[in-house]
């Protein structure tokens, strides 16, 4: 499938001391007073490209031949997620798709579902541009596996 543009997908690696807490109205710090999630728990994926099911017109989320790992473990395509606060809101893990410079768009049946502890998410779904974050108190997010990431041709 076509160049893929994405900031990438994160199960942010830290968590407050202070579960209760939400510093910094939300932001991310990396200087915060956290426990550091070990990298089994936690990673940062890059992907330039994305394989594609055509008969399913799906995107395979698990293929990471296209991908960069830049720390911790491999979060497939559309997931993000963190352990950061149990804070409702004060979520970290963020996803962002961009399939603007392609073909398709996300199908409008695509929906995420939550994992894990008071997991929630923030998440801004376009037809050709996806933004979010989600988290929890090591909650998560990803694309509905009923749905998966379904496009449709533009």
């Amino acid at each position: 499938m076509g160049s893929i543009s994405t900031i990438g997908l994160i199960l942010f690696g830290f968590s407050l001391h202070k579960r209760e807490s939400c510093p910094s109205n939300g932001q991310r710090r990396d200087n915060c007073d956290c426990i550091l999630i070990g990298p089994d728990r936690s990673g940062f994926t890059v992907f330039w490209k994305v394989r594609l099911n055509i008969t399913s017109l799906q995107i395979i989320t698990n293929d990471f031949t296209f991908s960069r790992q830049i720390k911790g473990k491999q979060i497939p395509y559309g997931t993000a997620g963190d352990c950061y606060s149990a804070q409702e809101g004060c979520i970290q893990g963020t996803l962002s798709i961009d399939l603007t410079e392609t073909s398709f768009r996300l199908s409008r049946s695509v929906r995420w579902i939550h994992n894990g502890n008071r997991a929630s998410s923030q998440i801004d779904v376009r037809e050709q541009v996806v933004r979010g974050k989600c988290g929890g108190f090591c909650g998560s997010c990803m694309p509905d596996p009923n749905v998966g990431l379904a496009v449709e041709v533009t």
